[in-house]
């Protein structure tokens, strides 16, 4: 069976770890939620953070660069494949490094070994809307993280001031057919603000 893979883009310091606590805070209860953390670096900072944490969820750690580059993601699609068949997760969410490019994840749900196994669920981009201008080096690589987003969140809100309307206006111009979540320290009404194409976990039954 098929399991939906979440993805959260966003460059470095944007708020994606935030972000991912604030899913598992509001969906994890009942649900077995399999969690990759993808570091440029070889020192898993983020990967402590979600362990203790605590939830009843399955973390598989990713470092020293990008799944999404050519020199890791065949041994990630491996990595991938035997983390599903070990710990039959509901759903994965992966938080990937800032520095990814993630417009080559068609390869990763097409290959042979995760072809029936996931399919792309919800892709987010978390943007720091107080950087987003300046970042001049990896602006190509930024780009394709909002085209590939289905709700890009600019994040960050409460620090911007008059930025907040520029960015979502070049966010708009980028992908115009994301939805758009302004907010402050990473956090979306996932259950009530919804995108038609996202998917989410099933609602509990109020029904004694």
């Amino acid at each position: 069976m098929s399991i939906p893979l979440h993805l959260i883009n966003g460059f470095l310091g944007s708020g994606k770890t935030t972000f991912l606590l604030h899913y598992l805070d509001t969906f994890s209860r009942g649900r077995k939620i399999g969690v990759i953390q993808n570091e440029f670096s070889s020192a898993g900072i983020d990967g402590e953070l979600i362990t203790q944490h605590g939830g009843a969820y399955k973390l598989l750690e990713i470092n020293n660069g990008s799944v999404f580059c050519v020199c890791l993601l065949g041994s990630f699609i491996g990595s991938l494949s035997t983390f599903i068949d070990d710990h039959a997760p509901d759903e994965i969410i992966m938080e990937a490094s800032g520095m990814s490019d993630p417009l080559s994840i068609g390869q990763l749900l097409q290959s042979e070994k995760l072809r029936n196994k996931i399919f792309l669920g919800n892709s987010w981009t978390i943007v720091d809307v107080r950087n987003f201008h300046k970042v001049r080096t990896i602006r190509s690589r930024l780009e394709h993280q909002v085209r590939i987003a289905d709700t890009v969140v600019v994040n960050k809100c409460d620090l911007a001031g008059d930025e907040v309307g520029s960015v979502t206006d070049t966010v708009r111009k980028i992908n115009p057919f994301a939805l758009i979540e302004q907010c402050s320290f990473a956090r979306i009404d996932f259950k009530w603000k919804k995108n038609p194409f996202m998917v989410f976990p099933a609602e509990e039954s109020t029904e004694s």
